[in-house]
C-alpha cells in the first residue's frame, strides 16, 4: 500500500496502548456472512477461505498480509478504526506494521514493529531473508503518497531502516512489490507508464548498486484493467497477483490469479 497523504511530522509517538485498548467500543468486525463481496475460492485445489482466528484478527482493520516462505512468521498492517483518516492514524501510537510467529498450531500475540524514531505510517510489502520491504509516509520522502523502505532484522530487533532511493521511488515510481529471495529480481505494479492500461506489473533486475530499466510483463499478465499486488513463489515458477474485474459501470472487484 502507498498511503496517499501528505503530513507534517514533528514529534515521535510510540505505542501507548494495546490493540484491544485502541479499538473503539462500538467496532464490529465484518465477517464473510456480512460482507457484500465475500471471499470465494474458484479452484478445487484450495479449500474455502475462512477468517484467521485470534489473536491475528480483531474488530480493528488488518491488511497487507506478508508471510515468510516457511509459513512461520506473519506480518500485517493494522489500524484500530478504518474510519479514522490516515493523518490521524499516524499519531495514534498503534497503527502500523505488526508481526506474529507461529507456535505449533497457533500464532503468538502480535507485536508492533517500530520502523522510525519519528512519526511514520508504515505497511509491509514483502520479506526477503532478514530484510523487510515496506511502504512509509514520513519526513524526507521523495513522494507525497509514500516511499519504499527496507529494514534489517538484527539481534532480535528491526534496525537500519532506510529509503531505497531516488531511482526506485522517484524515477520508477514503484508501488507494491515482491523481491525474490536472492534479492536480484523485483516485480511491482505502477500506473501510467505506457503499459496496457490501469495498473500494470513490471520487472526490474538488480545491477550492482542500482536497478535495470523496468520491463513490462506483457499482455499475458497485463490487460487494460488493473493488475498488481504481486507474489512470486519461492521457486520462481508461479506469479500470484490481483486483477480487477469490472462487473458494472460503477463497480470494480478484485480477484487473485
Amino acid at each position: 500500500m502507498l498511503f496517499g497523504l501528505l503530513v507534517v511530522i514533528s514529534s515521535c509517538k510510540k505505542q501507548t496502548k494495546t490493540r484491544e485498548e485502541a479499538i473503539p467500543a462500538d467496532a464490529v468486525k465484518m465477517t464473510p456472512a456480512t460482507d457484500i463481496y465475500p471471499p470465494m475460492c474458484l479452484s478445487d485445489s484450495w479449500e474455502a477461505p475462512v477468517p484467521m482466528a485470534g489473536p491475528i484478527n480483531t474488530a480493528g482493520g488488518e491488511d497487507a498480509p506478508v508471510i515468510t516462505p516457511d509459513g512461520n512468521t506473519f506480518f500485517f498492517f493494522w489500524t484500530p478504526d478504518v474510519n479514522i483518516p490516515a493523518e490521524k492514524q499516524i499519531i495514534d501510537g498503534v497503527t502500523g506494521t505488526w508481526w506474529s510467529k507461529k507456535q505449533g498450531d497457533t500464532w503468538t500475540e502480535p507485536e508492533r514493529i517500530i520502523l522510525n524514531d519519528d512519526l511514520s505510517l508504515d505497511g509491509p510489502f514483502c520479506i526477503q531473508g532478514n530484510t523487510l520491504w515496506f511502504g512509509s509516509v514520513r519526513v524526507g520522502n521523495y513522494r507525497q503518497n509514500g516511499d519504499i523502505f527496507i529494514a534489517k532484522y538484527k539481534n532480535g530487533r528491526w534496525r537500519d531502516w532506510q529509503n531505497v532511493g531516488e531511482q526506485l521511488n522517484q524515477d520508477y515510481q514503484i508501488g507494491e512489490l515482491y523481491v525474490t529471495e536472492d534479492g536480484n529480481t523485483m516485480i511491482f505494479h505502477r500506473p501510467d507508464f505506457g503499459g496496457y492500461g490501469g495498473y500494470d506489473m513490471w520487472e526490474t533486475e538488480r545491477t550492482d548498486d542500482s536497478w535495470s530499466e523496468p520491463a513490462n510483463l506483457g499482455p499475458v499478465v497485463n490487460s487494460d484493467i488493473d493488475e498488481g499486488w504481486p507474489y512470486l513463489s519461492p521457486d520462481g515458477k508461479e506469479l500470484w497477483f490481483c486483477r480487477s474485474i469490472i462487473i458494472s459501470n460503477r463497480e470494480n472487484r478484485f480477484g487473485l490469479e
